[in-house]
């Protein structure tokens, strides 16, 4: 870490010790359905793959096959119209289609992301010759989805959401909701979309915070950011956003997985709208270093949100949490080995003391590592309990950071003996509402629990 963020990133790492002592592609990706699923590397390559020319055959080609249609709905070519707008790319289908049904779902899905990944073409069309029959001219079909049908959808530029990995992920994460409503555009039926694929605003703070922070530091494998919106300010076209930001850039190495440099502050990112309805930055604040820190984030930020802006504590932990959770996504890192060995180096001293919380204060770093883990060091710690037996040291360090990350669903309750004799009660517990009530409603009111009882079901199945 250099630079003017290392003091105060120092001071996040030193801050949360204290917390911890104290607190104790669619071919791998698509299932049977056809359903598009979250897969920050399904997200990454399409991204790698943005074609600002649809006239670039060759580019246009390789977008094709990273969506898979071959595979998926059957053998084709296509072709362009380059010489007027609007540009189109069209897909010829080659082999007769027994379920056009089907096939129009996952190409109106496919045409969305060449829409939003091919930077110039307006129309995105698909022909096939339906059923068996030979005769062509009676069964073609001809469909098509444009570029303002999308947008008008959107409500924005659907160009917008080619242009990084997290942002084709959320407009993945929008078509697997809206599949009704791209099936009926045509037919003015009048279904309404189920959101924007991301709040189209708080995807351009993400973008700009890592703009503002990329070349910082020493070179590293991967860089994110998570930020928290204190208060939006509009004025005329301008938009203000005051929000808590937390970048961090980490390092792969030998199965583990490293944070390398970043730093966590108030920013206010000032925005001026476009034409098309999508953000321009127009200006990135962060506060002066020193003594003029807070002065200078009273003096910039509303007053009714200076002192939430001064106080980082509240919103650094979740933040850690959602950054290290997409390093280990976009590195396909193996949680489970990591969390294994920071448990086993916990447990390893003081050899002498009995109470867990010695060992825990005598390795503040690893046990802050395992709640920055979040939901996977839940999942690694559920698995545990639920083959039994965890009557250990290391199961007495497992069971206090599981109940720190249950937070609020942490029960109140006592059980005498092992830490495995609380883990049972509490999944009894839990089972007992879940037979009471039903996983929706546990998942919508007890999500860390639900958590282990989707597992629970797993292991039973």
């Amino acid at each position: 870490m250099i630079g003017k963020k290392q003091g105060r990133f120092v001071v996040l790492l030193v801050l949360l010790a204290c917390v911890g002592c104290v607190s104790g592609s669619l071919q791998t990706d698509q299932g049977s359905s056809g359903e598009i699923t979250d897969n920050t590397g399904f997200a990454q390559m399409l991204a790698g793959k943005r074609n600002p020319f649809v006239g670039d055959a060759s580019a246009d080609g390789a977008l094709l096959e990273a969506l898979n249609i071959s595979e998926d709905l059957g053998a084709y070519t296509f072709e362009l119209q380059t010489d007027e707008e609007p540009y189109t790319l069209r897909i010829l289908f080659t082999d007769n289609v027994t379920d056009p049904a089907a096939l129009g779902q996952e190409m109106r899905k496919n045409a969305v992301l060449l829409l939003a990944l091919i930077d110039n073409v307006s129309e995105v069309q698909w022909q096939y010759t339906a059923g068996v029959s030979s005769d062509i001219e009676e069964n073609q079909i001809k469909e098509s989805l444009t570029l303002d049908q999308i947008n008008a959808l959107l409500g924005g530029d659907v160009k917008t959401y080619g242009q990084t990995a997290e942002k084709v992920q959320s407009l993945l994460d929008w078509l697997d909701k809206n599949s009704a409503v791209l099936e009926n555009e045509s037919t003015g039926t009048g279904v309404e979309a189920d959101g924007e694929p991301a709040d189209a605003l708080d995807t351009q703070v993400g973008e700009a915070i890592l703009e503002a922070n990329a070349g910082q530091y020493p070179p590293s494998d991967f860089a994110t950011q998570a930020h928290v919106t204190l208060k939006t300010v509009e004025s005329g076209n301008t938009v203000t956003v005051y929000a808590m930001a937390l970048y961090l850039e980490f390092v792969y190495a030998d199965d583990d997985l490293t944070v390398s440099g970043g730093s966590h502050m108030p920013v206010a990112i000032t925005f001026e709208k476009n034409d098309r309805g999508s953000y321009d930055l127009k200006e990135y604040w962060e506060p002066r270093d020193g003594t003029y820190y807070a002065p200078s984030i009273e003096e910039k930020f509303p007053a009714d949100i200076a002192a939430d802006a001064l106080d980082t504590q509240p919103y650094v932990l979740a933040e850690t949490q959602e950054c290290y959770a997409k390093a280990v996504a976009h590195g396909n890192v193996d949680t489970d080995a990591i969390l294994g060995n920071l448990i086993e180096t916990i447990a390893s001293s003081p050899a002498e003391a009995s109470n867990p919380g010695a060992y825990i204060e005598a390795h503040a770093f690893e046990y802050r590592e395992l709640s920055y883990y979040g939901d996977a060091t839940l999942r690694y710690a559920y698995a545990r309990f639920l083959m039994g037996g965890q009557t250990d040291l290391q199961s007495q360090i497992l069971l206090s950071v599981m109940r720190e990350l249950l937070g609020d669903e942490d029960p109140d309750i006592t059980a005498a003996g092992s830490a495995q004799a609380w883990f049972d009660l509490w999944k009894d517990q839990a089972v007992s509402m879940l037979n009471a009530n039903s996983m929706t409603y546990m998942e919508e009111r007890y999500p860390k629990t639900a958590l282990m009882l989707q597992i629970l079901e797993g292991t039973e199945s």
